[in-house]
């Protein structure tokens, strides 16, 4: 509901941060420099390493072992950015690194405690609200489909005003990028190419100029294309999409982490369709992006998945579809070709039945 909730807002945030003036304030240099304190709870991982990454380029910024339950990082600010906790390869937080003592939170995984990183949790907080009255705004027996259309226009309109007064206000720093990001995910080639011209004072972070040339790639791998190739060696091993799609048969390929909730959640539907057309020739591959080999291993084991997997792929495969979030499942036909992608749950399912149905089998 959520991904649906941003879509709904992406050509209404295009057209109406045109019209607003840029009010940005720039951090002097002194301001972005200093002394800083970052502290997460960690609950039971008391001896492991939680590493201190950049958003952006997933650098390592500083390691600590955990200790009473807590990872606490110090250092000095040499430029502000946007910053995320690892520990064991899992995600468990989100920041901006700037100084002064940041806290974040074990509940919501919110950062704050200082100036930026106060306004992304009040920002968070505000956009949460919006998304409760949207979902609230639906047709019942007491509420007619009218006023609850009018309560979700109103929603979306006050979403909009939001995020574009977000933007505006933190243009000129790492906040304002990252903010820039989330809602670009939902935006055509066309709308993102405009909405980097309303905000010139946003200087693209690396994951902003991968998700513009992911599109581009992403209508390079759409359905009616050829499958593109893509390898990987895993000690001394290599390990190539070709030597299981375009063989003769069916393949349904899963990108994925162990990581990702969604990603996890969507394996019960591929194992209900690796079940159900196993012994009718369509062969399941998971392909692990963006993730540690011992913890894919770990997953694959304590989830049970029975398909061939291409581990440790980390943005070779993502970046050759243009895949900017996960899961991302595609299939293709026994020649190679792409049948569909980006489907899930049942919409996965009518796809792969209707692929696999005798009618289908003899056109091809």
């Amino acid at each position: 509901m959520k991904a649906l909730f941003y879509a709904a807002f992406a050509a209404a945030l295009t057209a109406t941060a045109a019209v607003c003036s840029c009010s940005g304030q720039k951090e002097t240099a002194a301001e972005q420099q200093g002394p800083y304190t970052l502290v997460l709870p960690a609950g039971d991982d008391n001896g492991m390493m939680a590493y201190l990454t950049d958003f952006n380029t997933d650098e390592k910024i500083d390691s600590v072992i955990i200790v009473n339950g807590s990872a606490s990082f110090a250092g000095t600010v040499d430029s502000i950015r946007m910053v995320r906790v690892l520990i064991d390869g899992r995600r468990r937080g989100l920041a901006v690194l700037e100084p002064g003592d940041i806290a974040i939170d074990s509940a919501d995984r919110m950062p704050s405690g200082t100036p930026l990183n106060d306004r992304f949790r009040k920002f968070a907080a505000d956009q949460d609200s919006i998304m409760t009255v949207y979902n609230n705004a639906t047709a019942s027996e007491t509420t007619p489909d009218s006023v609850a259309a009018k309560n979700r226009a109103a929603a979306m309109e006050a979403y909009n005003n939001l995020t574009s007064a977000a933007i505006r206000e933190n243009e000129s720093n790492a906040l304002g990028d990252y903010l820039l990001l989330q809602e670009c995910y939902a935006l055509t080639p066309a709308q993102m190419d405009s909405i980097m011209g309303v905000y010139p004072a946003i200087k693209p972070g690396a994951r902003l100029l991968r998700l513009r040339e992911a599109m581009d790639l992403k209508a390079q791998t759409m359905p009616g294309k050829k499958f593109k190739d893509f390898e990987v060696v895993n000690d001394s091993v290599r390990y190539r999409l070709s030597n299981h799609v375009g063989k003769g048969h069916y393949t349904l390929v899963d990108f994925w982490a162990s990581w990702c909730g969604p990603c996890i959640r969507e394996t019960e539907t591929i194992k209900r369709i690796y079940n159900a057309y196993k012994e009718k020739g369509l062969e399941v591959l998971g392909v692990a992006v963006w993730d540690e080999p011992q913890n894919t291993l770990k997953a694959i084991k304590d989830h049970e998945l029975p398909w061939a997997q291409i581990i440790n792929t980390q943005r070779i495969a993502t970046d050759v579809y243009g895949i900017s979030s996960i899961p991302c499942i595609i299939l293709f036909d026994p020649e190679g070709v792409i049948v569909c992608r980006d489907l899930q749950g049942s919409a996965l399912e009518r796809a792969v039945a209707e692929a696999m149905s005798p009618k289908s089998e003899t056109a091809q």
